[in-house]
């Protein structure tokens, strides 16, 4: 049996405490196992703890690290642009970073087109634009408290 204390994570507030079997608490948000001996007097007072703080940390770093593998994940499914997708991987930024128009380029669907320089240039810019838009929104994501059950859903996300 271990001791696990649920709490509001805009607040910080300690809402119960309980001694229980981990497999009961494991799928229960916003509870952390503690180390503490609690009195009666004790929890009628216990609001917040160092302890408490640093755990509450550790869960929000995990959160923080999933919130950048969906960031991640989205940034590398491909852009929109007049209607077709393209790669966006690694490997297709490099080359689209690097390429020289007049250039055939090829669609995520394996289309070919035809860029010359402006084109070249809105498909770089709409590439950065939408980087920058996913990034944005991981960044917001990771700040607000507590964060939406629904975070990995498109409506999060541009």
């Amino acid at each position: 049996m271990k001791k696990y204390a649920q709490y509001d994570p805009e607040t910080l507030i300690v809402s119960s405490l309980s001694v229980c079997n981990q497999m009961i608490v494991e799928d229960i948000e916003h509870t952390l196992e503690v180390g503490m001996d609690f009195s009666p007097e004790f929890l009628d007072n216990w609001m917040y703890s160092p302890e408490l703080d640093q755990l509450i940390k550790r869960e929000r770093n995990a959160t923080n690290t999933e919130i950048n593998v969906e960031r991640d994940r989205r940034l590398h499914m491909g852009f929109e642009c007049w209607g077709k997708i393209y790669d966006s991987d690694l490997k297709s930024r490099t080359a689209l970073a690097a390429a020289v128009a007049p250039v055939h380029w090829i669609t995520k669907n394996n289309d070919v087109i035809y860029l010359d320089a402006n084109m070249l240039e809105t498909l770089r810019k709409t590439l950065s634009d939408t980087t920058t838009k996913i990034v944005l929104a991981a960044k917001y994501l990771k700040e607000i408290k507590p964060t939406p059950q629904d975070w990995r859903q498109d409506d999060h996300w541009p």
